[in-house]
C-alpha cells in the first residue's frame, strides 16, 4: 500500500470517527436542555356546548332549561314476542315496580332479541328504559313494522327470545 492511499484510508477513518461522535452527541443531545414530551395516555373530555335558541322574547337562551322527558311518565307498549307465556305481564310489573305509571301489555310475532323502539321525541326516554331493562338496542318507532301496533304509545318494547 503505497503512502497516498494510506492517507486516504486514515482520513476517511478519522471522518468516520468525527462524524460517529458527532452525531452520537447530537442524538444523546448531551450537553443540551431536555425536551419533555407529554405522557401519551391523557384523558382529554370536550364538553358539549349548549346549542343556542331563542326564548319567547327573541333574546339568545342556551337551552339550559331541562328538556329531557321522563320515561317513566310516558305510555310504554309492551309485546311479548317471544313465545314465552306471561313475559310481557312480568315485564310491566317490573317496570311499575321502578315507577313507570303507563305501561300495558300485549302479543306480537315471534322475533329474535328485544328492541326498545322510540317515537321522534323520545329517544332519550328510550335509552334510559333500555337502561332500566338491561337492554341496549332501540330503533325509531316511525321506520318500525309495528308503527301501527303502537296505538300512542311513545315507547315500544318488544320481548323477543
Amino acid at each position: 500500500m503505497n503512502g497516498a492511499n494510506m492517507t486516504r484510508g486514515l482520513v476517511l477513518a478519522i471522518s468516520c470517527l468525527v462524524l460517529g461522535f458527532v452525531g452520537g452527541w447530537s442524538v444523546a443531545n448531551l450537553g443540551g436542555k431536555t425536551i419533555a414530551l407529554p405522557d401519551a395516555n391523557l384523558d382529554v373530555t370536550v364538553a358539549k356546548p349548549n346549542p343556542v335558541t331563542s326564548d319567547e322574547t327573541g333574546q339568545p337562551s342556551t337551552g339550559t332549561a331541562s328538556t329531557a322527558v321522563d320515561p317513566k311518565s310516558l305510555p310504554i307498549l309492551v309485546l311479548n314476542a317471544s313465545g314465552v307465556a306471561g313475559l310481557a305481564a312480568k315485564t310491566k310489573g317490573l317496570l311499575t315496580g321502578k315507577g313507570y305509571t303507563s305501561v300495558s301489555v300485549d302479543n306480537g310475532a315471534t322475533v329474535t332479541g328485544t328492541t326498545i323502539y322510540y317515537a321522534d321525541t323520545a329517544q332519550a326516554a328510550a335509552t334510559q328504559l333500555g337502561t332500566d331493562l338491561q337492554v341496549t338496542r332501540t330503533a325509531p318507532l316511525a321506520d318500525s313494522p309495528i308503527a301501527t301496533a303502537a296505538a300512542g304509545a311513545k315507547l315500544v318494547v318488544v320481548l323477543g327470545k
